[in-house]
C-alpha cells in the first residue's frame, strides 16, 4: 500500500570551473550554441551527453535534464574536458553539486484532497486556482498532490531526501484513506 517508487524525471546539477570563459570562443565548438541576444550562456548538447549543459562566462555550468546524478556529473565533466582540450580553460577537478531532483510517483489510491488539506500541516490547497495541493514537507522537498494520486516531488538535493519524501507520502496516503 502507498506509493510506487518515485521515478526521477529531471536533475539539476552545477559545477564551477573557477575561471572566466570567453563564450564567443566556446560557442564555436561542435555541439555548442551561443546567441547572446537570446541568453548569456552557451548551450552544449552532443550525442555523447545525457542532457544539456549551460556554460556561463563566470565558469559556472549547469546540467539540466539528466535522470541520474551520475549522468549529470558525466556531462559536466565531459564539457570541462572538451573546453580544456580546446585550450579554452585550464584543467581542473570539478565539484558537482546536485541542486534539485524532480521525481514523480503515483499513489495506489486517489487522494481525498479536502481531508489532506484539513489534516496535514503545511498543505496549500485552493482548488479554484489550481487542482493540486502543494505540500511543503519536513524533509525540505515540495510535493504537488493531485486527487488522482499522482504526485510530483521537487526540491530534493540527494536521493536520501527523495526516499524520505516517499515515506512521507505513505503517511499522507494513510490519512487520506481514513474513514
Amino acid at each position: 500500500m502507498g506509493a510506487s517508487k518515485p521515478v526521477v524525471v529531471n536533475i539539476v546539477a552545477t559545477a564551477d570551473l573557477k575561471q572566466r570563459i570567453v563564450l564567443a570562443d566556446v560557442g564555436k565548438l561542435p555541439h555548442h550554441s551561443y546567441n547572446p541576444k537570446v541568453y548569456h550562456c552557451v548551450y552544449a548538447k552532443s550525442p555523447k551527453m545525457h542532457a544539456k549543459v549551460s556554460i556561463f562566462a563566470t565558469g559556472k555550468m549547469i546540467s539540466i535534464g539528466t535522470k541520474s546524478e551520475k549522468h549529470a556529473k558525466e556531462d559536466l565533466n565531459l564539457i570541462a574536458d572538451n573546453l580544456a582540450d580546446a585550450g579554452l580553460v585550464g584543467r581542473r577537478r570539478l565539484v558537482v553539486q546536485t541542486q534539485n531532483i524532480v521525481a514523480s510517483t503515483k499513489l495506489d489510491a486517489p487522494l481525498e484532497m479536502m481531508r489532506v488539506a484539513a489534516e496535514i500541516p503545511r498543505v496549500l490547497y485552493e482548488p479554484e486556482q489550481f487542482p493540486g495541493a502543494i505540500y511543503r514537507g519536513p524533509v525540505g522537498v515540495t510535493m504537488t498532490l493531485f486527487a488522482s494520486g499522482k504526485v510530483i516531488i521537487a526540491g530534493a538535493t540527494n536521493m536520501h531526501q527523495l526516499r524520505l519524501a516517499a515515506l512521507e507520502l505513505e503517511r499522507i496516503a494513510s490519512i487520506s484513506r481514513k474513514d
